[in-house]
């Protein structure tokens, strides 16, 4: 019988245990599931693949993704495809905007446990003894159990990363810790700064009902609509000369000043371009834009302001400014030079004389049929003579300088603004079906066109504008000659065949030439038919831009006796007010001569395009298109996504890496991992419940905490491979684990007499065996007593 008294002190379950309960390892009991859990060996676990399978696309396809969508659609080079976005491309891009805010939901819900998962299954390796100079403490172990990367107390417990195991403050700290806990905040981060830095806006984009070509065809929707018709040059070419001068005629007797024509557009290529703002006084804002000779402008045959949506269209333009300045009477050319110049005299007996001269070739279309850009210089003297007065006599020489080009109708490309003057009209490839322009000539340009008398069939491929176009290259001219429409016939013209010159020549043979109200004056020989036709015509040009004040108190008070005089007064204000400015002024130098030449190259193009715009006039259309989300990001902000994206990449790399290092004992530091590890302690060495000293804490930061490997077993492999060795696992353990290990199972020693495993416990240090010599000593003790 025990001598050992028998006690009512209530024990810890840990105070009754055995030796064979002492090392971190399987038992070995006839229980079914003790043995399972007994044949488990040390192994690499696959968990960590898994994960990183899993999130890796989960972190780079949607970034990769959208860094594309930045630049393009996922199946196009560009957001800006002029063919139009086919119905399947649209559907696909908002399925894959949405599917990415899906993935970035779910990567920002899953980042922060699952990086979190796999540290934690590499703590495990961490607090395996894998050299011998690993050195790991109970406390640390606990902090690394407690998941103290993301764990605020932990991390303030163990501050600074810097401090001592053995220190109450500081002691949990390790550097596996604060190193996992820098990795986690990198991936916390990372799609924090994604959203901030990234964003879907709203972009506008053409479809294929947008597309003119395309939308005539069975399945699409017609969204685009007619804005205009711009003139082709070998059209221009063949205009005849008093069609223009009839219509510039009209147009210089209803000038206003404070008028701004819908054809005049500001030139944002020029010095000063032409503004206009509503907003401030009518004395300022509504002034013409010859009030305002600083100003830069030209002529389209589009309304101005007009915009084409998600089409690119260019249209023809020109702009001319007129410089004068004073000559001496005497550098007045005596004979105008030029195989066919134009030379205009006026007189008023001996009071009045004025001479015109522009050197050149009137019925001479000056341009070359070239979409390229190009310029002429036109030059004008004039000379007028009124008797006993040096101040209404001048003699000026006036120089027109006119440039004709194409530019970029405003679109959704560039902000909606009509863009600058072009230098030259590209297009690689005439029959392409996709370019960075909509323009196409008219359906006369197919290929495939067949022609009779009474039919016409319009199939082929569609042409594009080249550089140089001329009537003769439509394919199977002249059989669609018969349709083209010829110019009217301006009744009493002298010259039906002559076609139009300059804008200046042009101009100023509406004001001075044959069919002029001036010219009809000058050749009236009865004074008082020509003051009625001065009078009641309403032909003077700039009547109603310039304030005649003479004019009209003439008009209304002089008899038939004075109307030579009253003609000769009219005429020589006409001139003085129209041509004789003062040097000091550009404005009040050339303004009316700038007015005309735009109201020439106005006439040319309305006039053309009138004509022709049921043949061979390009169409100008406008179509609204449609609006999708694009992500959007900057440079800066891609390349610090991209960084903080490769960084976490390197740093799940080398957690697998550092993972699957050595094989390992458990799956992670989970409660049964700990209470395994506690129970290879004495019993107090772990404060029980109540209060926690520093004391407590720095005895735990002085325990070893490292799982080694009982030293004694070898770990060779054996001559049979289907023979494997066992080994025993001990807290504190000198033994260090290797990749060989994945061959050897776990168990716990019996400490039996005579094994040798029990012989070589007497070597170990490991908390484990010095337990079990503990209780050995312990039974012997009793053994003797009894």
């Amino acid at each position: 019988m025990s001598a050992v008294p028998h006690t009512d002190e209530k024990r810890r379950p840990s105070d009754d245990f055995k030796s064979s309960d002492t090392l971190i390892g399987t038992a070995k009991t006839h229980h079914r599931a003790a043995a399972a859990v007994e044949a488990s060996t040390l192994r690499y676990r696959h968990r960590a693949l898994w994960l990183l399978a899993f999130y890796t696309p989960l972190l780079v396809i949607p970034w990769a993704l959208s860094c594309v969508l930045v630049y393009h659609p996922i199946d196009g080079s560009s957001y800006y495809d002029q063919s139009g976005f086919p119905k399947g491309s649209l559907k696909l891009h908002r399925r894959l905007i949405n599917a990415l805010a899906v993935l970035n939901s779910v990567a920002g819900i899953v980042t922060i446990p699952l990086i979190s998962a796999l540290i934690a299954q590499a703590a495990v390796v961490y607090t395996q003894r894998r050299r011998n100079s690993t050195s790991l403490s109970i406390r640390q172990t606990f902090a690394l159990a407690d998941r103290g990367w993301s764990n605020l107390g932990v991390l303030q417990e163990a501050w600074p990363p810097w401090g001592s195991r053995s220190n109450s403050r500081g002691g949990a700290s390790s550097h596996f810790l604060w190193l996992s806990a820098m990795f986690l905040l990198l991936c916390a981060v990372q799609q924090p700064f994604r959203e901030g830095f990234m964003s879907n806006e709203p972009t506008l984009v053409m479809t294929s009902d947008d597309n003119p070509l395309l939308s005539t065809s069975s399945g699409f929707q017609l969204t685009h609509r007619l804005l205009g018709f711009d003139p082709e040059p070998y059209d221009l070419a063949t205009i005849p000369e008093d069609i223009v001068v009839q219509d510039v005629m009209g147009s210089l007797a209803d000038l206003n000043r404070y008028e701004i024509p819908t054809n005049l557009w500001p030139d944002f290529g020029g010095e000063v371009p032409l503004r206009v703002d509503f907003s401030t006084s009518i004395t300022s804002s509504m002034l013409g834009p010859w009030m305002r000779p600083s100003s830069d402008y030209f002529v389209s045959a589009l309304l101005n302001g007009s915009t084409t949506g998600v089409l690119r269209h260019r249209a023809m333009r020109l702009n001319s400014t007129v410089l004068c300045r004073e000559i001496a009477q005497s550098e007045f050319p005596s004979q105008c030079s030029g195989e066919g110049p134009f030379s205009a005299s006026f007189t008023r007996g001996e009071q009045l004389a004025v001479r015109v001269c522009l050197p050149g070739r009137r019925g001479f279309y000056p341009w070359q049929l070239t979409r390229n850009r190009q310029s002429i210089a036109e030059d004008m003297y004039i000379d007028v003579a009124v008797v006993n007065s040096n101040i209404s006599s001048f003699t000026r020489r006036c120089t027109a300088r006119t440039t004709r080009g194409y530019f970029e109708l405003g679109n959704y490309r560039n902000g909606f603004m009509h863009g600058n003057l072009m230098e030259r009209f590209e297009e690689p490839d005439r029959y392409a079906k996709n370019s960075k322009y909509n323009d196409w000539l008219s359906i006369y340009w197919r290929d495939g066109n067949e022609f009779s008398q009474y039919t016409r069939w319009f199939k082929g491929r569609w042409r594009r504008p080249s550089a140089e176009d001329k009537l003769t290259d439509i394919p199977k001219w002249p059989e669609p000659q018969f349709l083209q429409e010829a110019w009217p016939t301006i009744p009493g013209s002298s010259n039906p065949n002559r076609t139009m010159s300059g804008p200046l020549m042009t101009a100023i043979v509406a004001m001075f030439g044959e069919r002029s109200l001036l010219a009809a004056v000058n050749s009236s020989s009865n004074a008082t038919s020509a003051f009625s036709q001065l009078c009641q015509s309403g032909r003077l040009p700039f009547a109603t831009f310039d304030n005649y004040r003479s004019h009209g108190r003439a008009c209304a008070n002089t008899t038939d006796a004075a109307a030579d005089d009253a003609i000769t007064s009219i005429m020589t204000n006409f001139m003085n007010l129209t041509f004789n400015r003062s040097e000091s002024s550009r404005e009040s130098r050339d303004q009316h001569l700038e007015a005309s030449v735009f109201l020439a190259n106005r006439a040319m193009l309305l006039r053309t395009v009138q004509n022709t715009q049921e043949f061979t006039a390009r169409t100008i259309r406008t179509a609204p298109g449609t609006y999708i989300q694009r992500p959007t990001i900057t440079t800066a902000g891609m390349i610090v996504v991209s960084i903080l994206v490769l960084f976490q990449l390197i740093g799940l790399a080398y957690l697998v890496w550092y993972i699957y290092q050595v094989p390992t004992w458990t799956a992670m530091l989970d409660a049964l991992a700990i209470a395994r590890i506690t129970n290879s302690l004495d019993k107090g060495d772990i404060p029980a419940i109540g209060s926690l000293t520093e004391k407590d804490l720095r005895r735990l930061g002085e325990l070893n905490g490292s799982v080694g490997i009982v030293e004694g077993d070898s770990m060779d492999d054996m001559e049979d491979p289907a023979v494997r060795r066992e080994l025993e696992l001990g807290l504190g353990a000198s033994g260090v684990f290797h990749r060989r290990l994945a061959k050897f199972r776990m168990t716990r020693s019996q400490g039996s007499p005579g094994l040798r495993g029990g012989e070589m416990e007497m070597d170990c240090q490991c908390e484990g065996c010095r337990r079990r010599r503990a209780v050995a000593e312990s039974s012997s003790a009793a053994s003797s007593f009894q």
